[in-house]
């Protein structure tokens, strides 16, 4: 590990009760590397200290290199909203709405700060039994995380937080705060019942989802964030694959790409790049540095969600600072997760970090990897086939979005598939960026607007959509209580207009 790496992850990357550090201007491109300027607007970039560039509409205008090789420019001029599936109920009247998780169960969240984690917050999403919805949680858990945003992306602190906690800190999530974990299947008398569930367009009968037991198992997933993300930046995805009966681990990871963090107090010298030059030469050790570490954060997630099956005591800690809710519903998860049925998931640098956590797996036996719109930067093309060739992958879905991919990463992406379990598949999103897997297209669309950022799917359609292909390849991939999904991966010329699915 580098030594200002080293530096930087014990200086700022360990939660305690001093103030948080805000890592963003110098380090990080914020949600993935199309996310980051003055002024919100994607970019074409694949390393952290670029300038940003002035308010203009001409892609010739960013002041960008990408060093790996040339790729599409993000088109930045306005376009029109296109949403070609009507059978799908999306609110589009306006407003901060995230869709309603599409399953069974309530969903619920809490957080915990486990001693076996070291020091990283973990955000849970489950099924629970709440019998009304109480949408009591917030979207940024702290205003802090609101200054993290803004230093991502360099907007005045002055400015950028006022707005964020405007558009998104009074904002509640459509779930409910640290219940029990729910105590029975909602799929048994789910299953039997002759409804008729609509998933994204795509219509089945409900009575294909498999009959479970009263007390079932439920599988788990671990959620790596990209860059400049946080524990609630994909809380649409994490709460939908709760609502269908999975307990979804959301890692905050300490490594220095997330929007906020917090210092333990301990005084260090840390070397930051401070010019583009300088982080051209240390770019790919500082990534591949990183990539260890959020790969050991993923593993203490999976040990903390070993412990609470056994019903151990994880040493919760808890800080009102960090926002949230903490976890006190520990004893309900005993007994009750099934960690033979674990997945990995995760968007851009976390879609990176959940691939090298599969393919170096000794101990967890991950059954499937979901890498929505990977950032394979810190794969050689080497290593990508390496990894691809050596069979120790489990069956992937690569979900790519249209407007973010270019030749090398995606080659990267191919090659890990050619090896991956059976049932893997490449799926394209049409017209999407990069930002489409995350909340933020929802929570900041009236920003977006002003900016005149438009995006060709309709950004809560997106979000469906991308729920539905991963509940189709769980499905495919025979994890999880309900078997029953879109029979996209099956058949993928039922897939809708925005969607390409390409089975390997």
């Amino acid at each position: 590990m580098p030594p200002s790496f080293q530096a930087y992850s014990r200086a700022s990357c360990r939660y305690c009760r001093e103030e948080p550090s805000l890592s963003g201007g110098r380090l990080g491109v914020g949600l993935g590397p199309e996310f980051k300027a003055g002024n919100l607007f994607p970019i074409s970039a694949e390393y952290s200290t670029l300038q940003p560039f002035k308010s203009s509409r001409s892609s010739s205008a960013l002041n960008v290199s990408v060093k790996e090789m040339e790729r599409p420019s993000t088109d930045l001029e306005p376009s029109t909203q296109t949403v070609t599936s009507p059978d799908f109920d999306v609110n589009r009247t306006g407003g901060v709405k995230l869709p309603t998780p599409s399953g069974p169960y309530k969903v619920s969240v809490a957080d915990f700060e486990a001693d076996v984690c070291d020091g990283t917050i973990t955000r849970l999403y489950y099924p629970c039994d709440d019998p009304e919805l109480s949408a009591d949680a917030y979207w940024l858990p702290t205003w802090r995380t609101a200054q993290g945003y803004a230093e991502y992306a360099r907007i005045p602190r002055l400015l950028a937080v006022p707005v964020l906690m405007y558009l998104a800190g009074s904002e509640r999530k459509p779930v409910s705060e640290n219940k029990p974990l729910a105590s029975c299947s909602k799929h048994d008398s789910y299953a039997h019942s002759s409804i008729e569930r609509d998933a994204v367009g795509v219509r089945f009968k409900a009575e294909d989802c498999l009959s479970e037991p009263l007390h079932p198992e439920f599988p788990v997933v671990v959620f790596s964030h990209g860059l400049a993300g946080m524990r609630t930046t994909y809380s649409s995805i994490c709460s939908d694959l709760a609502s269908q009966g999975f307990v979804v681990a959301a890692v905050e990871h300490r490594d220095g790409s997330a929007c906020i963090t917090w210092k333990d107090g301990t005084k260090v010298s840390v070397q930051h790049p401070t010019k583009e030059s300088e982080a051209k030469d240390g770019s790919l050790s500082f990534r591949k540095a990183q990539l260890d570490q959020r790969v050991r954060e993923v593993n203490a997630a999976m040990a903390a969600l070993k412990a609470l099956n056994d019903g151990d005591d994880i040493g919760c800690k808890y800080d009102s600072r960090h926002g949230g809710a903490r976890l006190t519903q520990s004893r309900s998860f005993k007994g009750r997760l099934n960690l033979g049925s674990a997945v990995l998931a995760g968007h851009s640098f976390g879609a990176a970090t959940a691939i090298a956590a599969c393919s170096r797996d000794a101990e967890w036996g991950f059954r499937a990897c979901i890498a929505l719109d990977p950032w394979l930067y810190a794969f050689s093309h080497e290593e990508a086939a390496r990894v691809g060739s050596s069979g120790s992958l489990p069956p992937l879905l690569v979900i790519s979005n249209e407007r973010f991919q270019w030749e090398s990463n995606l080659r990267k992406a191919r090659a890990l598939l050619a090896g991956a379990g059976k049932g893997s598949a490449l799926a394209t999103m049409r017209g999407a960026g990069h930002m489409s897997q995350s909340d933020c297209p929802v929570m900041f669309a009236w920003a977006m607007s002003l900016l005149r950022i438009r995006f060709d799917v309709d950004p809560r359609l997106s979000l469906r959509l991308n729920a539905a292909l991963c509940h189709s390849f769980l499905s495919r991939a025979g994890v999880g209580l309900c078997r029953a999904a879109a029979p996209w991966l099956k058949s993928p010329g039922t897939a809708p207009p925005e969607v390409s699915i390409e089975l390997l």
